[in-house]
């Protein structure tokens, strides 16, 4: 397709694979974009160990070199202004954003 002419090949089973392999292999994994060969977009259960804590508390960026770029909360509510005050609760999901080999070892 390349050599006729085509700017890029699209390989759906390929994709939807991939998203099975991380979405099943991990329970804490909801959902997840690639942007390009290393970075992606993850939605993620709030661990365990997070759970009644800040954002400045947990000091992602520096301690697991993730970004955390947004958050469901448990009524439904999708937030993108990230207020690093804010407790997080169980049942809440984070849009994390990084190295994604990084995101699956933390996650797994």
């Amino acid at each position: 397709m390349l050599r006729n002419g085509a700017d890029e090949s699209i390989y759906p089973e390929r994709q939807d694979a991939q998203w099975l392999a991380y979405r099943y292999s991990s329970p804490h994994i909801l959902d997840y974009t690639r942007l390009d060969q290393e970075n992606a977009i993850f939605e993620i259960e709030v661990p365990t160990s997070w759970a009644g804590k800040s954002l400045v508390e947990i000091d992602a960026r520096r301690k697991y070199d993730l970004n955390i770029i947004g958050s469901k909360h448990l009524d439904g509510r999708v937030s993108t202004h990230v207020d690093p005050e804010q407790l997080l609760e169980k049942g809440m999901t984070l849009l994390v954003s990084g190295d994604a080999q990084t995101i699956l070892k933390l996650f797994r």
